[in-house]
């Protein structure tokens, strides 16, 4: 799972379009653009709930969420120099905790109940990640860099 789902996934997200929008837009933007990509989960939500009223009010409740996974999961690729592995086992970790077989199974509480949960946190986190690093989201300026020249 970490490596053909997750790993790959980050390979198009964080390691080609959060970068490209990051350079043209700073991070905080390019974590923004990249959020619209929840919408490559519409599909899954419909088979799903076989609802579109139900998948729209799952999409509703995981924008904020999967908004503050992008700001992480920004902060994380620039952070590790620009790493698609470290970005791809934050996805794998997340997966498995809100995942009906992975920690939601251990711990016996409803999935929904775990992922409100992990959401909540999500955005504590990204909200804390992003004042701390003043919207840099780990990326380094060109002044932060040694020359030895």
């Amino acid at each position: 799972m970490i490596l053909l789902n997750n790993v790959a996934e980050e390979i198009g997200w964080a390691g080609f379009v959060f970068a490209r929008f990051q350079d043209r837009h700073g991070p905080p933007r390019a974590a923004l653009l990249t959020t619209v990509f929840l919408l490559f989960h519409v599909p899954s939500f419909y088979v799903e709930t076989r609802s579109w009223m139900a998948t729209a009010t799952v999409l509703g409740l995981l924008l904020l969420p999967h908004l503050g996974s992008r700001f992480i999961v920004g902060w994380l690729y620039n952070s590790a120099g620009s790493s698609v592995l470290i970005a791809g086992l934050c996805h794998a970790m997340h997966k498995a905790i809100v995942n009906s077989t992975g920690l939601v199974a251990i711990v016996a509480l409803p999935q929904f109940d775990v992922l409100m949960v992990m959401a909540g946190l999500v955005v504590l986190a990204a909200a804390i990640i992003a004042i701390a690093t003043r919207g840099r989201l780990g990326l380094k300026r060109p002044s932060d860099s040694f020359d030895p020249r």
